[in-house]
């Protein structure tokens, strides 16, 4: 009878230990900003003037720092993006509108991953940018070309790391100009 009461007053202590833990992590990763878990430093564009109606592209310099490996599940990032145009680059003022919205996209991180170095990045062709052909899941995946006309474009990128406790932590990124000059190449 001893040797029952003893067993579970062990297992009743180890419950409390393990949801004092718990709760210890949570309060931790509920604490965490965006900056804490992933640092974008830049998205800037491969090529910094492109023709009209080129595909867009766009490289990420971004660090995921060693946290994420304490948080239990990792954190999922969604991204919803458009690119936004000045339609009239030459009058001194940015007047940026939304020109085209990009398919929104997922990833879930887990592992940390040190930051590249920029010759590394700049000799990068990006990664393009998608959008839905027709309304709906059945739409074809396209890149987004450019506008057929001058203009100064960007990526406007607004993230969202949702996290095990069921918070999202919120960051909005814009990308370096594009130039959109000259005319459709053969």
């Amino acid at each position: 009878m001893v040797l029952w009461g003893v067993t579970l007053a062990a297992i009743q202590t180890n419950f409390m230990v393990e949801d004092y833990k718990d709760r210890q992590t949570r309060k931790k990763v509920a604490a965490l900003t965006f900056e804490n878990v992933m640092t974008y430093y830049s998205i800037f564009p491969p090529e910094s003037t492109v023709y009209y109606e080129a595909d867009a592209r766009f490289v990420s310099d971004a660090e995921i720092h060693k946290i994420i490996e304490t948080i239990p599940g990792g954190v999922k990032v969604t991204w919803n993006e458009a690119i936004m145009c000045d339609n009239n680059p030459y009058d001194s003022r940015d007047n940026y509108e939304y020109y085209r919205e990009a398919e929104p996209t997922a990833k879930t991180y887990i592992k940390s991953r040190s930051r590249r170095p920029m010759s590394q990045l700049r000799e990068l062709k990006g990664y393009p940018i998608l959008m839905r052909r027709n309304e709906g899941y059945a739409g074809q995946l396209l890149p987004i070309q450019y506008p057929r006309h001058d203009a100064d474009c960007r990526l406007s990128s607004v993230m969202r790391m949702h996290m095990p406790d069921g918070s999202v932590k919120r960051f909005e990124k814009h990308s370096e100009v594009v130039q959109v000059r000259g005319v459709i190449p053969d």
